[in-house]
């Protein structure tokens, strides 16, 4: 069914820009963290954390630049599968009637996913930098409500889009 669908480009808005904008800033800061305070990194950093934000696993230092990568790699698939809306799964069929608004809906969630992602990346390499150098507690015990208040955010934001297009 996702072959017969009906295949449109939907131009970015302001507002689209805007969030892209933010989220490369966020990309381009959590690159150059880790670069700029290796060399005061112990040997040893925190990698894995509690639901109370409290550092339990630890790893050698080179393990920061792996935040980046996968920062990056996020960053550049989400952007490149913003491109195919007609590929997504949708929770109603798609008509040449409903299609721009739906793709629309679509590539606009999966902007601010990316941006979400994005900062959760940058926020983690913020705390794991700051816990390593300052042997504080990490990230604190508000993190996972966060993570799980954002997802439950974009989600009904979609659906709501979705929803009122016919």
């Amino acid at each position: 069914m996702k072959a017969s669908r009906p295949r449109h480009k939907i131009p970015p808005d302001k507002i689209d820009l805007f969030v892209e904008l933010i989220t490369l800033v966020l990309l381009l800061i959590t690159s150059s963290l880790p670069i700029l305070y290796y060399s005061k990194l112990p040997d040893e950093i925190p990698i894995h954390f509690n639901l109370k934000g409290i550092a339990d696993g630890f790893a050698d230092k080179h393990f920061i630049f792996l935040l980046p990568l996968l920062t990056a790699g996020q960053f550049f698939l989400l952007k490149y599968l913003n491109k195919n809306p007609h590929k997504y799964n949708y929770p109603r069929p798609i008509t040449e009637e409903n299609a721009i608004d739906q793709y629309t809906a679509a590539t606009k969630m999966i902007r601010l996913l990316n941006l979400f992602c994005t900062a959760l990346f940058t926020y983690l390499t913020v705390h794991i930098i700051k816990s390593a150098i300052r042997n504080t507690e990490g990230l604190g015990p508000y993190f996972i409500f966060v993570v799980v208040f954002g997802i439950l955010v974009l989600s009904a934001y979609y659906y709501r889009r979705v929803s009122e297009s016919s």
